[in-house]
Order: structure tokens, then sequence, then C-alpha cells
């Protein structure tokens, strides 16, 4: 009980509620009860005056140790503004800055926005990842966490929880508010964990398109 209560977002973090279903799954003691088609919810959490690791000003990397937030409340730790948690079938999955190795990942370009976030999961050896992103460009206004977010932002999305040949795994397509038109962008993003160089070639694709400005859509 106590480590769930930990998951707890404080008043400063942003929480962002997500639910999909399940598209893949890899057989594995972790995976008892999760089938595709599955329905999953889950949570991302962070703080969003976390600070800028790189000088690029098109990407930015956030890590749980530099949680600003965190730091100036003495009676909290990192855990408490930085969490991402996964439920599907009779599963609980989710990931703190106790476990955190990797930094959420961010991408403001003129042409894409992409989210990106891995990290190992309450499992030993298993990682867990959220992965969205916006061929149109509107979802961030720049490479900062953004102070208010919201899943319907974003044109696709994905998760994915990796724990290898004894634990199993499965990926996931999130639900959003977007029309899916971009089948190339969907089937990347369904491959679980997204490397930067796969959303910057993405990136790199939607640059080649016609400019969106004449169709209203705002370009950074």
């Amino acid at each position: 009980m106590a480590a769930l209560m930990s998951l707890l977002p404080q008043a400063n973090a942003v929480s962002v509620g997500f639910s999909g279903i399940v598209t893949a799954v890899r057989q594995g003691t972790l995976t008892t009860g999760i089938a595709v088609g599955s329905v999953f919810t889950g949570t991302l959490t962070y703080d969003p005056i976390s600070l800028d690791m790189d000088p690029n000003p098109e990407v930015g990397k956030y890590m749980p140790s530099a949680s600003a937030a965190a730091s100036a409340d003495a009676g909290s730790s990192a855990i408490d503004y930085w969490t991402l948690t996964m439920n599907v079938g009779p599963m609980l999955f989710y990931v703190s800055a106790e476990t955190a190795f990797m930094p959420i990942t961010i991408l403001n370009t003129p042409v894409c926005d992409a989210l990106t976030f891995a990290q190992r999961s309450n499992y030993p050896n298993a990682v867990m990842s959220i992965n969205l992103f916006d061929s149109f460009a509107t979802a961030l206004s720049s490479d900062a966490l953004p102070p208010n977010m919201s899943i319907t932002d974003w044109e696709t999305g994905s998760v994915g929880f990796f724990g290898g040949s004894a634990f199993g795994g499965f990926d996931g397509t999130i639900f959003t508010s977007a029309v899916p038109d971009r089948s190339n962008t969907i089937a990347l993003l369904g491959c679980g964990v997204v490397p930067l160089v796969v959303i910057f070639e993405l990136c790199r694709r939607n640059s080649g398109r016609a400019d969106r400005s004449s169709s209203g859509l705002r370009r950074k």
C-alpha cells in the first residue's frame, strides 16, 4: 500500500491520463490474462519545471533527478513528481524516479512534435514505455515540458512493456482524437520503445509534405 500511495501525484505535478487497446502480446509470466484487444489505462506524471539537459532548442531531455519541484519540497522526493503507470488485465505496471535511468525526451520542430519515455518497471529487468507523436506540430509550443497536457493533443500514441522471454510483454495503441490517416507513423510507433533517431526520421518525412500553413494549421 505504501508503494502505491507514493505513486499519487503532487499538487505541482502534471498528470496525463490515457487509455487504449493491446495490439500484440509476447507470452510470459506477467502477461497471463492479457490478450490482443485488452483495454489498458494509465497515467504519465511529470514535474513541468524540471531542468532541460539538452541545449538543442528543438530537443528537451528531462531527468527525474532534475525535478525542481521535488528539490524544493522537503516532504517529498522525485518519485512523487515523476511516474508512469499502466493497468492492463489483472496487472499494474509502474515506473518511478526510484528506477529511472532515461529522460523524458521531447522533440519540437516546425514539422512534428514528439514525446518518448522508457524506464525500468516495478518488475526487475522489465522496461515500459510511452511514445506520443504529432505530425501536424501542434501538440507542443516549445521543447519544454508543457504545464498542461491532454492525450488528445497528440495525433498518435503507443505504449510497450518488455520483460524478455521470462516475463513476456505487450504493445498497445493509445486512443487519441486524431484522424488516423498517418499509417506509417502509427506502424512505427507500434514497435514499443522508439529511438530518437526514428522520431527524427518521421519528422524528416513530414518535412517533405506540402506546407500545412495553407490548411490553417500552426507552424512554429
